[in-house]
């Protein structure tokens, strides 16, 4: 009768429960947010420019070096300590639940490339599969906007994990 999803960081799950739907992780003002910023720093660089500009590189590594030290975002990894500040929710369901939990990477059809609202990006996972919408997702970030003058961001593409699953009784 529940499910309890914990999470850290800027992943993502869209969940059905019993037809209607609930988002945990990343939300799209977080999302937006980091557009914004990135657009700043493009506009100042060339959007080209900042996908390979040193300085942009080495705050990225700053980031990421402070992850997990109480001095950045706590994000899954290989620090023990990580768990103590896991974020979570429980959702009650009377016996049908499916969701997509994903990494930021391949939140990005919905969060950042507005491609697919969370009930859509769902069904598209489910119908279409995973690996189909990697390559959507990927076609986006290295064909359609590769320079990131559309969608603003800090390298060209990101780590795109998705699961699929199910539990409880079918609807």
């Amino acid at each position: 009768g529940t499910v309890e999803a914990a999470w850290l960081g800027d992943c993502r799950a869209i969940l059905e429960i019993d037809g209607g739907i609930v988002t945990c992780g990343e939300t799209p003002e977080g999302e937006a947010q980091e557009r914004a910023f990135a657009a700043r720093i493009g506009t100042d660089l060339g959007a080209t420019a900042m996908l390979r500009s040193p300085a942009v590189i080495e705050q990225l590594r700053i980031a990421r070096a402070a992850s997990n030290t109480g001095r950045g975002r706590w994000v899954l990894g290989l620090e023990p300590e990580a768990a103590d500040h896991l974020e979570t929710a429980v959702f009650h369901h009377t016996g049908h639940v499916r969701g997509l939990a994903m990494s930021d990477g391949f939140s990005a059809l919905e969060l950042k490339y507005k491609r697919f609202t969370p009930d859509a990006l769902l069904q598209q996972a489910e119908a279409r599969g995973l690996a189909a919408l990697g390559t959507e997702l990927r076609h986006i970030e290295e064909v359609e906007d590769p320079q990131g003058k559309t969608f603003p961001r800090f390298k060209v593409s990101d780590d795109a994990t998705g699961v699929l699953f199910r539990a409880g009784k079918r609807a």
